[in-house]
């Protein structure tokens, strides 16, 4: 989101937007030191007399957003090419070397187009630059580069992604040497922003460097010993041998280390959806490959209904989320993330067998029922804002206080759950196989993962949520008294208590009417505050042009809830509407 208020919006014009003549320029130069590029080079020369398109592509460097840079394919400072990788990679080289005497990197790509080219793209600067680089061999998932940071205790890692979005991204993920995402991108986005793209950026050839042995692949080892440390935290046994699982990788790169396990645990059935199977850098069975959306799970669904599989579950594309549906009552029903979440943490104290393993981290924009059992266990529920960056810092402060002991897992509601320590981003083929364990063992007592769902349910409340998006290209919006008081006159079915604007640090107490400054990081957020521990949060999505409206509803009884989940709805839906459509 550009900035909640329109003179902040302005001033960041002014500091990061070109002016016409720059663009102008920039443009030519582009088309002189691309000429080797054929792909580049022709893209540039068809959008010659466009002024539209190469404003758009010219009038700013690519920045970060939630997770990493991403962002549409093609020629431009802010598209996503095999020059910007390389300018990246340089920045990303310099702040590594002022941080480290010895660097090292590893690096890992996805399925996406372009993908290997721009992981060697990267490896080649690295090097040049005096790393030892490590690189990947094939395509593989998120999770494992972290875990291989780690493995190989790197200086950094690298996997050039999009995760989730649509065919025509891909991006670039940045992880540091306890193999989380990097935090604070700032100082590598000063670095891109002085760099010359195209003089400024060392590289070197890739095959010498092989020979050299600056350039190496990663060992096989570091993949067996992330599988066997999956194996060893499900505590594989006798739940999987009555499972039938139906799962899609969605043409992504979590599907070979996904089928190994699977065969090494013995569940009963595993059957793959064919046509998602292999890599398609199209995606052209799903075009818009993220768990979070409901057309994601159609065919996956439908070999479930063929083979009567017990769960139909599916990873994206860099395999660091999981969805799933559940056999209930003949139809499959898909969990949301917060609802998956609850189930895990019930399912873990069950076997808990030290009450000091009681830490639960999450994003701000998660909760729900988590959030009752929670309360009710004496489980210290952290908060954080959106991002798993922001979780492995917490992460990272239980570490040196010699509190790691007492972490039981993290998760967003965006479907990306943590649950070992072994890797510090969320890891969806580790969730994938801990959920299945969670079937297998209600399943041995006739029940399945709804089946406890009503039961918690019944126990906790009824507690609903889910995640409206708005495809919005402007984001800025006015967050002044005025629209606030203008807010609250169109609320007539709820009572609102305060509304937190993160985005600039004050809170609007409606009941005591007071505005007050609240000490909260920073970020592209509204949280509105309702009775009974209700709210809805709107944010704007760090790596899609999209508002996100967070609905949280809950009640003594499903219908009491259904109707403020609907009043909710309904209020999030006249908000948009009268702020940015």
């Amino acid at each position: 989101m550009a900035g909640f208020l329109k003179s902040q919006k302005n001033k960041m014009c002014v500091i990061f937007m070109k002016n016409s003549l720059d663009i102008e320029k920039e443009y030519e130069t582009w088309l002189i030191h691309s000429r080797n590029n054929t792909e580049i080079y022709e893209e540039l020369l068809k959008i010659k007399n466009n002024k539209l398109e190469i404003y758009d592509r010219f009038r700013k460097n690519i920045d970060f957003g939630t997770a990493g840079i991403r962002g549409i394919l093609g020629a431009g400072p802010n598209r996503v090419n095999v020059y910007v990788i390389s300018l990246v990679s340089q920045a990303v080289s310099e702040y590594i070397i002022s941080q480290v005497e010895s660097p090292s990197v590893v690096i890992a790509y996805d399925t996406r187009k372009n993908s290997y080219l721009f992981a060697r793209s990267a490896a080649e600067v690295f090097a040049a630059n005096g790393f030892l680089v490590w690189i990947f061999e094939e395509v593989q998932p998120t999770p494992l580069l972290s875990y291989a940071v780690r493995a190989l205790k790197c200086s950094t890692g690298i996997i050039v992604t999009a995760s989730h979005n649509s065919f025509i991204y891909n991006g670039y993920k940045i992880y540091d040497s306890h193999g989380a995402q990097v935090a604070n991108t700032s100082e590598i986005y000063k670095k891109m922003s002085i760099l010359d793209i195209f003089n400024d950026v060392k590289s070197s050839e890739f095959n010498e460097n092989l020979k050299n042995k600056t350039i190496n692949y990663v060992p096989i080892k570091i993949i067996k010993n992330y599988i066997n440390s999956i194996i060893n935290l499900c505590n594989i046994n006798k739940y999987f041998l009555d499972l039938k699982i139906s799962y899609s990788p969605l043409n992504g790169c979590a599907q070979k280390i996904v089928s190994e396990i699977s065969q090494k645990i013995n569940i009963k059935e595993f059957n793959i959806v064919k046509e998602q199977q292999e890599p398609d850098e199209y995606f052209t069975t799903c075009r818009n490959p993220n768990p979070e959306k409901l057309k994601s799970f159609d065919l996956v669904i439908d070999l479930a209904k063929k083979t009567d599989s017990d769960l139909a579950i599916l990873n994206d594309p860099d395999g660091d989320r999981v969805g799933i549906a559940v056999k209930h009552n003949s139809e499959y029903k898909i969990l949301n993330g917060n609802e998956v979440a609850a189930l895990i943490l019930d399912f873990l104290l069950i076997f808990r067998e030290n009450n000091n393993k009681n830490y639960v981290i999450k994003s701000m924009v998660s909760g729900g029922l988590i959030d009752k059992i929670a309360e009710e266990n004496n489980i210290f529920l952290i908060e954080t804002p959106s991002g798993f960056k922001n979780i492995a810092k917490f992460i990272l402060e239980l570490e040196k206080q010699d509190k790691l002991k007492n972490f039981l897992f993290a998760f967003e509601e965006s479907q990306g759950y943590l649950l070992a320590d072994y890797n510090r981003d969320k890891d969806g083929i580790t969730s994938m196989f801990f959920i299945c364990k969670m079937a297998g063992y209600y399943k041995q007592k006739n029940m399945n993962l709804i089946d406890v769902l009503y039961n918690l349910y019944e126990k906790y409340g009824y507690f609903l949520n889910k995640t409206l998006y708005f495809k919005i290209e402007n984001s800025s919006f006015d967050t002044t008294e005025i629209k606030f008081k203008n807010i609250i006159k169109n609320s007539e079915n709820l009572y609102i208590k305060n509304i937190y604007n993160h985005r600039n640090s004050v809170v609007y107490d409606l009941e005591n009417n007071k505005i007050l400054d609240i000490n909260s990081p920073k970020t592209d957020m509204i949280v509105f505050n309702l009775e009974n521990n209700q709210k809805l949060i709107v944010r704007a999505s760090g790596t899609e042009p999209v508002i996100k409206c967070y609905v949280f509803a809950n009640d003594s009884t499903l219908e009491k809830s259904k109707r403020n989940f609907h009043n909710i709805k309904k209020f999030a839906e006249d908000f948009i509407k009268n702020f940015f459509i």
